[in-house]
């Protein structure tokens, strides 16, 4: 059966922290200075100033197209894994929330069981999906941080097999609010999809095994 969640507007969910609390996050060895930790970057992150924008990614061959839903929040996962000055250490396949100069939407606290003392804190990202808007060019919705965003994106030379030609961050001409709209009619959410944050791959809320 499904695990009980409770849906947190972000402002609600610090729990005495200077950013929401997120958890698991990834691990670090030791010495590992402590300004490199994700929860020492997600906080300095959080405290970036955010605004709408729009990603677009130029493939460098139209005709090799990405395989199944392009998670803006997902890649970006990856980009932060591969710029981190310290490795950041999973166990496994054992899923973990990468922090990212990303607004967030909600955070899903999961309730997965009465013996579990930290109880996964699951980031809702304000982004979208890339969709293809004409051949080889696909485009996204953010709120975040450009200057960030843009160094994440450069280490991103592929979207699975599809090799990328370039990324380009501009401001999107939009209300914050109207932004923060249309991205939640654009993004899966808790409560309608069962996968709503990275890895998509991975059954949180144990949807996957409810009856």
């Amino acid at each position: 059966m499904p695990y009980s969640t409770e849906i947190l507007p972000p402002e609600l969910a610090h729990f005495g922290d200077t950013a929401p609390h997120l958890q698991p996050l990834p691990a670090v060895g030791k010495g590992v200075p402590p300004a490199l930790t994700p929860r020492a970057i997600w906080r300095a992150w959080f405290a970036l100033r955010k605004e709408p924008l729009r990603v677009t990614v130029r493939l460098a061959f139209p005709e090799v197209r990405p395989t199944g839903p392009v998670h803006l929040d997902a890649l970006l996962g990856a980009a932060v894994l591969r710029a981190a000055d310290a490795p950041w250490h999973f166990a496994g396949r054992e899923a973990r929330v990468i922090p990212l100069p990303l607004d967030l939407l909600a955070v899903v606290v999961v309730d997965s069981s009465k013996n579990r003392p930290r109880r996964p804190c699951l980031p809702v990202w304000a982004s979208t999906e890339l969709r293809e808007v004409e051949p080889g060019v696909w485009e996204g919705l953010c709120i975040g941080h450009a200057d960030t965003l843009r160094e994440l994106l450069s280490y991103l030379h592929e979207i699975g097999k599809a090799p990328c030609r370039g990324w380009q961050v501009e401001p999107l001409d939009r209300p914050l609010e109207t932004a923060r709209q249309a991205i939640r009619q654009a993004r899966p959410l808790p409560g309608t999809a069962p996968h709503f944050t990275p890895p998509y791959w991975h059954d949180w809320t144990g949807a996957d095994r409810a009856e």
